[in-house]
């Protein structure tokens, strides 16, 4: 069994993680819609 802190502290890496990725590919994409004018 996981202890609640470890759990959340995990869970709440998973998100920086995913709301960075995102982040990360919504410039991407703005940036080579401005490329491809």
């Amino acid at each position: 069994m996981i202890p609640k802190e470890q759990f959340w502290q995990f869970n709440s890496t998973i998100l920086i993680t995913t709301a960075v990725m995102i982040m990360m590919g919504t410039l991407l994409y703005i940036a080579y819609k401005l490329s491809k004018k």
